[in-house]
């Protein structure tokens, strides 16, 4: 499958829930709860996607079965920290009162011990105490969250309407997470920076050759179905 840039917003403007479902399964952003394998491919079509729901959101044109397809298949691709910092400001939410968020929950998000059950807790959060759990995530006092926690607290921000729609979809699109190749581009460039370590750059180095198989099909799909 190939795609433009046009096709996406197209699909998303027009409402065409079917073929952005089709779009982002082909990109293996999937619902099954399984954690995408994130790429630079997939941050363009998702940063497109979502930044065509904003745009449809703000024009109260976007349909619910689309928001929640959306949602369902990109809030783990989202970087939780610096999206919840813009959420809080934009619901401008004082609300510290965190003895009232349930003792399990803020053990879980401690620990980054995510089970399906503490995400049905998230999503039953009465407003305040949602209210109070969105202030304690971004206090500092939690370093690191898995991605599946995404999920549950973006579906509750967006069912509770915390924020407008046009901001939760632009929020989104505008806090993507670090894809692996930009990861490990990165790191492979400051090894190399570093020629003293060049028995770790060859290790990474070998990383990728054993990864030859995986590259030459993510090139692939890079240029078979990269947003143009």
């Amino acid at each position: 499958m190939k795609v433009s840039n046009e096709e996406v917003m197209n699909a998303i403007l027009n409402n065409d829930t079917a073929r952005a479902a089709e779009m982002l399964e082909w990109f293996d952003l999937l619902k099954d709860g399984t954690p995408p394998h994130f790429t630079s491919a997939d941050k363009r079509l998702v940063s497109t996607m979502l930044g065509a729901a904003s745009v449809a959101a703000w024009h109260e044109d976007l349909d619910e079965d689309l928001a929640h397809e959306l949602i369902e298949r990109t809030a783990m691709t989202v970087d939780i920290f610096p999206f919840l910092r813009l959420v809080v400001a934009g619901a401008k939410i004082e609300n510290e009162d965190f003895d009232t968020i349930p003792e399990n929950i803020r053990t879980a998000l401690r620990r980054n011990d995510y089970t399906d059950q503490i995400a049905r807790a998230i999503e039953d959060l009465d407003d305040d105490t949602f209210e109070a759990f969105l202030a304690y995530y971004i206090t500092g006092e939690i370093e690191t969250t898995h991605v599946k926690f995404n999920l549950p607290v973006i579906r509750h921000i967006y069912s509770d309407e915390v924020i407008p729609a046009d901001l939760l979809f632009a929020f989104m699109a505008s806090n993507l997470r670090e894809t692996i190749d930009e990861h490990f581009g990165g790191l492979h460039d400051a090894l190399g920076a570093l020629g003293g370590l060049g028995l770790l750059g060859a290790l990474l180095d070998g990383m990728h050759d054993d990864d030859d198989d995986d590259k030459s099909e993510e090139d692939s799909k890079e240029e078979d179905h990269e947003c143009h």
